[in-house]
């Protein structure tokens, strides 16, 4: 982690208050550590090479104005004249700055012998340092130990100061320490700001040799200190300047150095499903106890030990056995030759182990490749499977896209399927005239037929405007059915839990949109009996006398002339106007919130921007 500032030669800086501090220290210790060495072969820090990437972690990398300024001036420079020596602020103690450096950078074998003359007048202000600071924080002097917190990212730094001190040095320390401008930071205990000219025994109860935590807030998060995670110890900060060669600015290296910790190591335990929090097992985390080996019994008796026959191994059974000889004779016809098979060693029954195994491993592997063969089938099959339902999936989609784009031309009901009726004949019409051109006929033919196919196409257009015409009538028809279905559907509600479903409710206006629908449906059948359609017209005309309007009257007036039209034998097809005037006044009374309480909820205009001179209800009179 380390963030880079390219310094120019020739660049002046500013430096803040705590950097002038640091160089007025150095310079009253040793003046030669803030000398900066010139930039001659024999110098060590010119040659310094760049150190790579994988050798320092970098906490971030910003130029400074100052830097980019100086850049500038440096790249303006005449070329006859050689770049200003670049002033490097002394943002930490010289002597630590100053021995970073000589760790990181190679020294050329013609500089050895200029180096030890350079290196004593360089760690005489490190020697220095090195004492006030073991002063400050001697262990062996009582003191607190000081652990702040740096919020929001939350690394530590550790402090250790007397018990009287004041917060200035403390806030001292700790802009030496962050390497940022003692400005922009506050140190705070339990919420309250600790000034400078406050101590430690004032504002905190303390004890001796004890442990304090103190919050730390930083206006602004220098880039070296962005990249630190949560809980992780910043010992100090510092910084590493690489010099490139002659021609090439200078670079500074800021560099946080944070306290490595090792965890400890997993040797098995438990881990819980729902929460992922790993237990260690104590058995296995510990070391075992250590048991005592129990006392073996004896394996030797004094029997075993002695010479000579005992008691204890006779045989409970005396034996002889009787020879022939010259003047006896035993009988030997119940004896039994017994032969010896041949003798089955070890070897051999090593050799049949082998056998069995070679003929059981056999079977094994059989059964093993036999399943696998099983398995590799049927994925196999589930494989051709899925091809052929996808195959047919794509056939299904592509016959019902081509039967979709017949019924569009064939039947078109949208403006879009007119759109596309109308761009093929103008793609049919430039065809056909592209033919004519290009044909070998005369003039006076090629006229005959542009005729010819004009006429073609007046036909076309007259048969388009034809199905034009139908398409809008079937579309308002559909229309008019989901608006008044719309008004009679039941009212849904869902609830919180999924399990429960949902509840359908019927509404008194839904129930009186449903009755209305059914009678528009009725006025809209044909093929009825003269007494079905006097049925119809009977109950359209008691549900709209229960209003008094002009609108009602005139519904009622073409319901008493149909009726009478009916009962003198007329014949459907001259009542046909008449039955559409009556379907679409009773559909006017059917879309009225007054009559209609459900159709306010599908009113495209507010009624009060709406002039409805036929349902303006009459006075009511006393």
């Amino acid at each position: 982690m380390s963030s880079e500032e390219e310094i120019p030669a020739g660049a002046e800086q500013t430096p803040t208050s705590q950097e002038a501090n640091g160089q007025a220290q150095a310079e009253e210790s040793a003046p030669q550590a803030v000398e900066e060495p010139k930039a001659t072969d024999e110098s060590p820090i010119e040659q310094a090479e760049p150190p790579p990437e994988s050798e320092h972690q970098a906490v971030g990398a910003a130029k400074s104005p100052a830097a980019q300024e100086t850049a500038d001036s440096q790249l303006s420079a005449p070329p006859g004249q050689p770049a200003p020596v670049a002033q490097v602020p002394e943002a930490a103690p010289a002597a630590e700055t100053t021995e970073v450096v000589a760790e990181s950078s190679a020294t050329p074998e013609d500089a050895k012998e200029e180096l030890p003359a350079k290196k004593a007048t360089q760690q005489q202000p490190k020697a220095v340092a090195e004492t006030e600071f073991k002063a400050q924080v001697d262990p062996a002097e009582p003191g607190v130990d000081i652990k702040l917190i740096v919020l929001p990212e939350g690394f530590v730094n550790l402090q250790r100061v007397a018990p009287n001190a004041k917060m200035v040095e403390l806030y001292n320390r700790l802009s030496d320490t962050f390497r940022c401008d003692r400005r922009n930071m506050r140190i705070l205990y339990r919420g309250n700001l600790l000034m400078d000219e406050d101590a430690l025994t004032d504002k905190i109860d303390i004890v001796i040799d004890g442990h304090l935590i103190l919050n730390v807030e930083l206006d602004y998060m220098p880039r070296h200190l962005q990249l630190l995670q949560k809980y992780e110890v910043l010992e100090t900060v510092v910084g590493i300047q690489i010099n490139y060669g002659e021609g090439i600015p200078p670079k500074l290296i800021t560099v946080a150095v944070v306290k490595g910790f090792q965890h400890k190591q997993y040797m098995g335990g438990y881990r819980n499903k729902k929460s992922e929090v790993q237990y260690h097992h104590a058995v296995a985390q510990t070391d075992p106890k250590k048991r005592e080996p129990k006392p073996k019994p004896p394996c030797y008796s004094r029997d075993t030990q002695t010479a000579g026959i005992s008691r204890s191994q006779q045989s409970k059974r005396e034996a002889w056995t009787q020879m022939a000889r010259p003047g006896l004779e035993i009988d030997t016809s119940a004896d039994r030759i017994y032969t010896a098979k041949p003798y089955f060693s070890a070897k051999d029954l090593h050799a049949l182990r082998v056998l069995k195994c070679i003929v059981l491993q056999a079977s094994v592997r059989g059964w093993f490749a036999r399943r696998l063969a099983k398995f590799m089938r049927e994925d196999e099959e589930a494989r051709q499977e899925a091809r052929r339902k996808e195959e047919e999936r794509r056939k299904k989609i592509h016959e019902a896209r081509r039967q979709r784009e017949i019924e569009r031309r064939t039947h078109p009901r949208t403006p879009a399927d007119f759109a596309i009726l109308y761009n093929e004949l103008e793609a049919w019409r430039m065809q056909e005239s592209e033919k004519i051109r290009d044909s070998t006929m005369d003039e006076s033919e090629k006229q005959l037929a542009r005729q010819e196919l004009l006429k073609k196409e007046t036909r076309l257009l007259q048969t388009i405007d034809k199905l034009q015409i139908k398409a809008n009538a079937e579309n308002k028809k559909d229309k008019i059915k989901n608006e008044l279905a719309a008004m009679a559907a039941h009212k849904t509600w869902k609830h919180t839990k999924q399990e429960l479903g949902h509840t359908v409710v019927e509404t008194p206006f839904t129930v009186r949109a449903k009755e209305l629908l059914d009678l528009y449906n009725g006025l809209q059948l044909g093929g009825l009996s003269v007494d079905e359609r006097l049925d119809i017209l009977l109950h359209v005309k008691w549900s709209v006398k229960e209003f008094e309007c002009a609108l009602t009257r005139e519904i009622v007036e073409l319901i008493d002339r149909e009726a009478d039209l009916l009962n003198r034998g007329r014949k459907d097809k001259s009542l046909d106007g008449l039955r559409q005037r009556m379907s679409n006044l009773f559909l006017q009374f059917c879309e009225t919130p007054e009559f209609n309480p459900e159709a306010i909820n599908h009113q495209r205009v507010p009624l009060e921007f709406t002039t409805r001179p036929l349902v303006k209800l009459d006075a009511t009179k006393r």
